[in-house]
């Protein structure tokens, strides 16, 4: 329900601002480096902003009004009962929920101000990095089960600060960030929910539901672009979901005992996003470029390269997308061995993209 209470809300305020932007000059124009020939207007990323907003609200206020025994019908109670239980891991998350949304939504202004009157890489990048170190001051951080704090701090910058750059990078294609987000959004979800995790579960209910609504707008032609304030913004609530999810699950007839492999599952669910960056910044480095640098040496731009249209492209890429990410819904069901399986079965995919871009790259 929340997943169609932000798809609803995202797409009537998409379309809103698919009219109203142009009027404040809020415009991606064509350019050197970008695929699209006309002018079209940002603010995907304004109305998925907007629309988180609103599915707070809704939990907050249903709970208020159906949560307690006075509910006018069964239907009505168990409603309330369900957006109450909500509600309360909302609260329980506490600060740390108003920690999140404050960050995401300094990083979707940074964007806004981006796509408006444009930013260098640099600054981008250092807003993305104080965010990352506010995070871990606030103990949102990754710890990977190891004891050093340096480790925790240069994981959490590593993956806070990739993780948003990565989806801010594949945000070059229409449909391709939006729809990796909701893929991804989508699996995740569904871990969530087998590992009962509540909080994090409603919030990625949200995102891709959010995400959908702005995608009718969007993909296979876009009226509407994401924009470095949707991008960020998306990056950013993925990563930090993650640091969030506890990695972890208990073996059965073994109290206190967990196996601590499901910690791999990030890196499943987000393979794609990770293989495009780290390939990304390889290329420009070994040509002697920033890392930073804009181009089209994306993955998306290298299979068109390779004969296929945008469309099937970004189709392409979302469907690896989901074919590596869903091994992840069967890590908590799995033994180690099991799981070192799917994990090399992961692997093996990775190697054959590689392997077909060299061989392609090579004849070209």
């Amino acid at each position: 329900m929340l997943a169609v209470v932000t798809f609803t809300s995202s797409a009537v305020l998409t379309a809103l601002a698919r009219r109203w932007a142009p009027t404040l000059g809020y415009v991606d124009h064509p350019g050197e480096r970008k695929i699209h020939r006309v002018a079209t207007p940002y603010g995907g990323g304004v109305a998925i902003y907007l629309s988180l907003f609103i599915g707070i609200a809704v939990v907050a206020v249903v709970s208020w009004l159906y949560g307690g025994k006075a509910a006018p019908s069964a239907e009505g109670l168990q409603l309330g009962a369900g957006f109450t239980e909500l509600w309360a891991a909302f609260r329980a998350s506490g600060s740390q929920l108003g920690l999140i949304l404050a960050c995401a939504t300094f990083l979707f202004l940074l964007g806004v101000v981006d796509d408006r009157w444009g930013l260098s890489a640099a600054v981008k990048l250092f807003g993305q990095l104080m965010v990352a170190l506010y995070l871990f001051r606030e103990e949102v951080a990754i710890t990977a089960f190891l004891r050093w704090p340096g480790a925790s701090l240069l994981l959490t910058v590593l993956w806070v600060v990739g993780l948003t750059n990565a989806f801010n990078f594949l945000d070059n294609m229409n449909g391709l960030a939006g729809g990796l987000a909701c893929v991804s959004g989508a699996i995740f979800f569904t871990v969530a929910v087998q590992t009962e995790q509540l909080f994090v579960a409603a919030m990625l209910a949200m995102v891709v539901g959010a995400v959908a609504g702005f995608l009718l707008f969007n993909y296979p032609k876009a009226s509407i672009f994401l924009g470095d304030a949707g991008s960020l913004l998306l990056g950013f609530l993925l990563a930090t979901l993650a640091i969030k999810f506890q990695f972890y699950s208990y073996s059965s007839g073994e109290p206190g005992h967990y196996r601590m492999f499901p910690i791999v599952l990030p890196l499943l669910i987000f393979a794609i996003p990770i293989y495009d960056i780290t390939s990304v910044v390889i290329l420009r480095l070994r040509a002697g470029e920033s890392p930073l640098k804009a181009d089209q040496r994306h993955f998306s731009h290298r299979l068109v390269a390779l004969g296929m249209s945008q469309a099937l492209a970004v189709f392409t890429i979302l469907l690896l997308a989901f074919a590596l990410g869903i091994t992840a819904t069967l890590l908590y069901l799995l033994n180690a061995r099991g799981a070192l399986v799917m994990l090399t079965q992961a692997g093996a995919i990775l190697g054959v993209i590689v392997l077909l871009e060299v061989s392609a790259a090579r004849r070209g």
